[in-house]
């Protein structure tokens, strides 16, 4: 009954063993992200079958700093006695840094508040749908909150960025 009882906790400590090594590999890779992003609306280079795109800067954290291009391709107005003036929108953002392009899915809505001198407001979920150099194969949850006015926007994004096993060499 012993080499049972001792069979069985040495393979239990194998496992938690196991576990934690996954978890810091997990550290090594996923990231805490934040940035500040400002964009304008553009025409240029603009393919959203709806006619919005945006195009801008991202200045963040762990070397996600550089442009952005957003593009919606799809959306609804909310039902206007509930929620007047909403819009609930999805598109793809792109960040293109020095270190590669990190593609996302932004699923969102936007509150414009007609005549307030405070101007619009969003808020959106984007998920990371794929890279290129630093970012091939990276993975993420990342939020937007922000302000629109008078055709700009700024947000801010927060979230993890989790990638290829050897991005904490370029922190």
């Amino acid at each position: 009954m012993s080499i049972r009882l001792s069979t069985a906790i040495t393979g239990m400590f194998g496992l938690l063993l196991c576990a934690a090594s996954a978890n810091a590999d997990e550290a090594k890779r996923c990231k805490a992200v934040h940035a500040d992003v400002q964009e304008v609306q553009t025409n240029e280079n603009c393919t959203s079958p709806v006619g919005f795109c945006t195009k801008g800067t991202i200045d963040g954290n762990h070397g996600l700093s550089g442009t952005t291009f957003f593009s919606v391709d799809g959306g609804a107005a909310t039902h206007a006695a509930s929620s007047p003036g909403t819009r609930s929108y999805t598109g793809v953002f792109t960040v293109t840094t020095d270190q590669g392009e990190l593609v996302l899915r932004e699923t969102g809505i936007t509150y414009p508040r007609a005549g307030n001198p405070e101007g619009g407001v969003l808020s959106s979920i984007i998920e990371v749908t794929s890279g290129t150099g630093r970012y091939e194969g990276a993975t993420g949850i990342m939020f937007f909150h922000g302000r629109s006015l008078n055709g700009t926007y700024d947000v801010k994004l927060q979230g993890t960025l989790c990638t290829v096993p050897d991005w904490h060499v370029f922190q």
